[in-house]
C-alpha cells in the first residue's frame, strides 16, 4: 500500500475519532483529498474551512437571486454553430458565386432557407408562370415546380416549417406549398378578408414558426396574418409613417418592414392589433450618398439583422444592425454589377453564410458571417 493511500486513511481516521476538528467539507475524502493536495502544507490546510464557507455563502446567495440556476444542467442547448457566440461579422469579400441553373428561369424573385440548410427560390419563366425550386449551395436544382399561373407577378417564398414555404403570388394569393410531397394550396385574399379592397396587391411574406403565422405584406399599410391552414388570423394597421411592406421578417415578436417604394425608410414595429407601433426606426448606410433605400431584410441564428440598401446610383451595401436597436455595426459594399434583389441567412457544415440573390443574372452571392 502506498504512503499516500496510509496518510489518507490516517487523516479520515483522525476525523472520525475527533469530530470537533475544524476541518469542515461535505464529505471526509473530500477533505483528505484537499490536504494531500496541499502537500501537507499546513498553512494552507487551515484556509479550508473558510474556504468552504465562503462557497456556502456563495451557494445560498446564487439560489437566492437566481432560483432557477440549479436547474440549468438539464438544459439542452442547440441550434448554436461555431463562431455565433460573441460579436459577428460580415466577411469583406464574397466567397462564393454561383450561377443557378434553371434553364426554364426568366427571372428569379426570392430566396428562403429554413433551420436544416435547406434553401428554395421563386420567380418567373419566360411563360409568365411562377415556380419554386430547392436547390443545393452550389446552385443545383433539387426539385422545381409550377405555382398557379398568374401573368406576370412578384412572388416571394418564406419557410414556416422544415418542409412548409408560405408563397405569395399573382397580386393577391397566399399559398403553403409543402417540398417534401409537393402539395399546395393556395386562397385570393379576398375569398377569406371580409371587406378587402380590391385593388390591393401582396407585395411580400415572412413567417412567424413558433407561433404557426404567416405574415404577408401588402402595397398599403394593411398586414395580414394567417396560420398554416391558411386560416385569418388577424389584419394589423402599420403605423402611418409606413407607406407599405415591401420586404418584411419576423423576430421575437418584432417585425422588420422595408419600404422600399415609398418613404425608403425601414422600421421595427410591434405586432399590436388593431394598429402596431414603432419600436425604432433602422438608421440609414453612412457610405457616401443619403438617396438609400432598403430592399430585403433577414435575421440569422445570431440574433443579428442584416439589410440590403440600395442607392439611387446603383450602389447596394449590406448592413448588419445590432440585435435590440437597429444601430449599424458594419457595412460591406457589394458589386454593383450585381443587382441583388433579397438576402436570407443559412447554416452550412462551414458554419452560418449570408446568401445574396440577383435579379436577372440569376446568380448567388455567398458571404461569410464570422
Amino acid at each position: 500500500m502506498g504512503a499516500c493511500s496510509v496518510r489518507r486513511r490516517t487523516l479520515i481516521s483522525w476525523h472520525q475519532q475527533v469530530p470537533s476538528r475544524t476541518l469542515m467539507s461535505s464529505t471526509y475524502n473530500a477533505t483528505a483529498d484537499c490536504i494531500l493536495a496541499a502537500q501537507n502544507d499546513w498553512t494552507d490546510v487551515r484556509c479550508i474551512t473558510d474556504v468552504c464557507k465562503a462557497v456556502d455563502l456563495l451557494r445560498e446567495e446564487v439560489k437566492r437571486d437566481s432560483p432557477g440556476m440549479e436547474n440549468l444542467s438539464g438544459v439542452k442547448i442547440r441550434g448554436l454553430s461555431a463562431g455565433v457566440i460573441g460579436k459577428v461579422g460580415i466577411s469583406e469579400d464574397v466567397e462564393s458565386t454561383v450561377d443557378l441553373h434553371i434553364r426554364e428561369a426568366m427571372y428569379i424573385t426570392d430566396i428562403t432557407s429554413n433551420e436544416d440548410g435547406t434553401v428554395a427560390i421563386t420567380g418567373m419563366t419566360s411563360a409568365c408562370q411562377t415556380y419554386i425550386a430547392v436547390i443545393t449551395m452550389g446552385g443545383s436544382r433539387q426539385q422545381r415546380n409550377i405555382l398557379p399561373r398568374t401573368g406576370w407577378s412578384s412572388v416571394t417564398c418564406s419557410f414556416l416549417s422544415q418542409y412548409l414555404i408560405a408563397v405569395i403570388c399573382g397580386g393577391n394569393q397566399v399559398g403553403i406549398f409543402n417540398i417534401k410531397d409537393r402539395s399546395r394550396r393556395f386562397i385570393r385574399l379576398s375569398d377569406v378578408i371580409m371587406n378587402c379592397p380590391t385593388n390591393q396587391r401582396v407585395s411580400s411574406v415572412t413567417t412567424d414558426p413558433v407561433n404557426d403565422h404567416i405574415i404577408v405584406g401588402c402595397d398599403s399599410r394593411d398586414v395580414y396574418v394567417f396560420n398554416s391552414k391558411l386560416e385569418h388570423v388577424k389584419t394589423i394597421k402599420l403605423p402611418d409613417v409606413i407607406q407599405q411592406a415591401t420586404g418584411i421578417a419576423m423576430y421575437k415578436g418584432n417585425l422588420f418592414v422595408c419600404d422600399f417604394s415609398g418613404t425608403r425608410r425601414a422600421f421595427a414595429v410591434t405586432m399590436k392589433q388593431p394598429a402596431s407601433e414603432v419600436k425604432y426606426e433602422f438608421t440609414k448606410p453612412t457610405a457616401g450618398g443619403s438617396n438609400w433605400y432598403p430592399r430585403s431584410v433577414c435575421t440569422g441564428q445570431n440574433g443579428y439583422i442584416y439589410m440590403l440598401w440600395k442607392e439611387g446610383g446603383g450602389r447596394l451595401l449590406i448592413v448588419q444592425y445590432t440585435k435590440d436597436g437597429g444601430q449599424i455595426e458594419l457595412e460591406r459594399e457589394v458589386d454593383r454589377t450585381h443587382d441583388v434583389i433579397a438576402i436570407t441567412a443559412v447554416q452550412t457544415k462551414q458554419g452560418e453564410k449570408l446568401l445574396l440573390l440577383t435579379w436577372g443574372t440569376n446568380k448567388l452571392l455567398r458571404y461569410g458571417l464570422t
